[in-house]
């Protein structure tokens, strides 16, 4: 799991696909862990789940980030990510998606993800790391 969560991390710094980091997307991506932007911060996130880039995440995109992030939320100090990931990946995507995705088309767009990053303590939860 952790290779993929490397992969989407480089995917979501390297912004011009090109197969390298330049110092340009090295100086944004270091914005980022810097930035008190909430918005910044949820559109971030989002490029990590959006490994491919088209702009859309997926149940499946979810299932992996979700498994990458695993462990690391069984040992949260927060219980309702604890009970709500417990419960297994798939399940969680299944969540996520009911929440965000609400023209139930399978697919989560960059603005529903960040609204419901912002707007729902669960979601943000999951998806901060």
């Amino acid at each position: 799991h952790v290779k993929y969560l490397i992969d989407c991390l480089f995917a979501a710094i390297d912004s011009n696909g090109d197969g390298s980091i330049d110092f340009l997307e090295y100086l944004m991506s270091r914005k980022f862990f810097q930035t008190d932007s909430p918005n910044e911060k949820a559109d971030f996130i989002f490029r990590i789940i959006d490994r491919n880039g088209d702009n859309l995440v997926s149940k499946k995109d979810l299932e992996r980030i979700l498994a990458c992030l695993e462990d690391y939320h069984k040992h949260s100090a927060n219980r309702q990510v604890i009970n709500l990931i417990d419960g297994g990946v798939k399940p969680t995507a299944d969540r996520v998606l009911n929440r965000l995705d609400e023209d139930r088309s399978g697919l989560i767009d960059r603005t529903k993800f960040v609204q419901g990053w912002l707007n729902d303590e669960t979601i943000r939860a999951l998806f901060t790391f």
